[in-house]
């Protein structure tokens, strides 16, 4: 069984990827191994670069095939702001704050990148989420962001959901099964 490791300083990240590739159909999964390894975040709007900046650096460290994630929002009425640097945005402010700054465009849009380095190639994968931002924040489910966000098509935000059904439509999964796909395809499971 192919062994890689998931490198984040978020355990939240952790659990929740776990319980996705668990839930994930595929008879052969790899064994995913979890790593707390400090990584550079480079400030750029082009998510697959940074990732791919943080995957070689984690790379460097542990020198094993690895997987980083980031995630991102990216609000209409912003300019598709503040994507790479969500995490330093929601951290200075509380959820009131970020909620009100978005004047009348509600839309967002959270994407999940993942890069996967196999020892001698860096694979890159992306999942999606349209919705609109809550004007308060509601439920107590979920981590980051997630009591801000409605999906598409739903009247709840994702903190008001129950993990499967956050697990089963989120960006997150998305992007993993991406990669449970490719890694499948080329036979590396």
């Amino acid at each position: 069984m192919k062994e890689i490791w998931f490198v984040t300083s978020s355990e939240d990240k952790h659990s929740e990827f776990e319980k996705i590739l668990q839930s994930n159909p595929l008879k052969e999964k790899p064994i995913i191994k979890y790593h707390t390894v400090e990584t550079s975040e480079i400030q750029t709007e082009d998510m697959t670069k940074l990732n791919k900046f943080k995957a070689l650096e984690a790379f460097k460290k542990i020198k094993r095939p690895l997987l980083v994630e980031h995630t991102s929002l990216h609000i209409r009425d912003w300019g598709d702001l503040p994507g790479g640097l969500t995490q330093l945005i929601w951290s200075k402010l509380e959820k009131k704050k970020f909620i009100n700054l978005v004047d009348r465009d509600r839309k967002v849009i959270a994407r999940t990148y993942l890069s996967y380095i196999d020892g001698k190639k860096i694979h890159s994968y992306m999942g999606e989420l349209k919705g609109t931002l809550a004007k308060k924040a509601r439920g107590s489910n979920g981590f980051g962001w997630d009591a801000v966000f409605i999906p598409k098509g739903y009247k709840e935000t994702l903190a008001e959901m129950s993990p499967e059904i956050k697990n089963s439509i989120s960006m997150r999964r998305k992007a993993i099964d991406k990669f449970l796909e490719d890694i499948k395809s080329r036979g590396e499971i």
